[in-house]
């Protein structure tokens, strides 16, 4: 059983491919929790109402990653702190406009 090519033949065999849809959730949940994040510091350019939304779509990805496996993937963790982080962003920052609109000048001082 000797080999007729030249080469070795184990070096051009196919790699499995991986389908995990888990993994595809994950790397979703990441990457909208960057945006979020992004959406979070450009509040101030009109972009205020986007970063919730994709935060919660994040925190939804990162759940459905991990209702999909035994335990949750490091790029959904990552992708949950940071919309987590930008909702708590958010918070403060409505908060502190709803303070400077119903505050009256006078109590500042």
């Amino acid at each position: 059983n000797e080999n007729p090519y030249p080469f070795d033949s184990s070096f051009y065999s196919p790699t499995p491919q991986n389908n995990n849809k888990e993994n595809g959730f994950a790397v979703a949940a990441l990457v909208l929790g960057i945006v979020s994040l992004v959406f979070t510091f450009l509040s101030c350019c009109g972009f205020f109402f986007i970063s919730p939304i994709l935060s919660i779509v994040a925190i939804i990805m990162a759940f459905v990653s991990k209702r999909n496996t035994e335990k949750m993937n490091g790029m959904a963790i990552a992708g949950l702190v940071m919309a987590i982080i930008s909702i708590a962003i958010v918070a403060i920052i409505v908060m502190l406009i709803l303070l400077s609109v119903f505050t009256p000048f006078f109590w500042l001082f």
